[in-house]
């Protein structure tokens, strides 16, 4: 399965590649740091959803992009444009 995010820009010369990254980073900020499989199944999704969105080899739909930023108590814009501080 191929990623979708390769070809995708957004504005500000964001780009949706950088989402796995960002998703993976916000897991790990967390304490404790719990693994994929665990972060996944509180999140409502399924157990590999979030480890592979993490490594991009599928795009998160809506619904759980939803889920995600429910998790982290953020918007789902701070989810897709987490800007580097």
């Amino acid at each position: 399965m191929t990623a979708l995010w390769n070809s995708r820009d957004y504005k500000d010369g964001d780009r949706m590649d950088e989402f796995p990254e960002r998703l993976r980073r916000l897991r790990e900020s967390m304490r404790p740091v719990r693994s994929m499989t665990v972060t996944s199944q509180l999140m409502g999704l399924s157990p590999d959803a979030l480890r592979k969105y993490e490594r991009g080899e599928v795009e998160p739909k809506m619904t759980a992009l939803k889920l995600i930023a429910a998790y982290y108590h953020i918007s789902l814009d701070e989810l897709c444009k987490m800007e580097e501080e």
